[in-house]
């Protein structure tokens, strides 16, 4: 087996009345799979009045919308980031032995103001994923201290203050931070690593025929 170079992670974003959240369903070594995990993954959610799938045809990647019963819509889509050098390693070439990897989430919290609700939409804020925890934590923690900034507001802005931070400096716990930004439509970002597992993708051998999927 060669070495994984990339992941391919599934979000799925909910925005319904109550507010919206966005959560990394899975993550895979291959893009074909992650295609077909993006396909089902609202296979388990009931009620959908209507879903769409498209796949963009400079990357390949699959994005699925639905619009589901009370005012809720669902999308799912894929993420590309890098994965850690040698997440499997030596002897482990050749094994699909699953393995932990870490990434930093970064939700932003705004007032809705047509419901009163708060509202909260997720995005990766790291551009690769992390082989150990410590490693996941130190980079979150520099990038809060760096050039890191939401919709232009820097966290030395005066209109930001960092309000709470948990497990500075361990290797053992996620680290999470708060930073209120006090704009009218910005309320607070929260910051937070979170773990993976990854399935290594078992690569089909060369007699073998790949499976097509509906709608490719």
């Amino acid at each position: 087996m060669s070495a994984v170079e990339y992941l391919y992670h599934i979000v799925r974003q909910t925005d319904a009345p109550s507010g919206s959240t966005t959560e990394i369903r899975d993550s895979y070594t291959s893009l074909e799979e992650a295609n077909a995990a993006a396909r089902v993954d609202l296979g388990s959610v009931a009620q959908h009045e209507s879903h769409s799938i498209q796949i963009d045809r400079k990357t390949g990647m699959v994005s699925v919308e639905a619009t589901c019963a009370h005012g809720m819509a669902m999308r799912v889509y894929i993420e590309k980031r890098k994965a850690p050098s040698g997440l499997w390693k030596g002897s482990e070439q050749s094994k699909s032995n699953p393995k932990d990897v870490w990434v930093i989430m970064e939700t932003q919290y705004q007032d809705n103001y047509e419901s009163g609700e708060e509202e909260g939409a997720g995005r990766l804020m790291s551009n690769v994923a992390y082989e150990s925890l410590r490693h996941a934590n130190e980079a979150a923690q520099q990038a809060l201290g760096g050039e890191w900034y939401a919709d232009g507001f820097e966290l030395d802005d005066s209109d930001s203050e960092m309000v709470d931070e948990e497990n500075v400096g361990s290797s053992t716990k996620v680290y999470r931070a708060t930073i209120e930004m006090g704009a009218e439509y910005l309320r607070r970002v929260e910051v937070e690593v979170q773990k993976l597992t990854v399935q290594r993708t078992q690569r089909a051998s060369k007699g073998s025929k790949k499976r097509k999927l509906a709608g490719d």
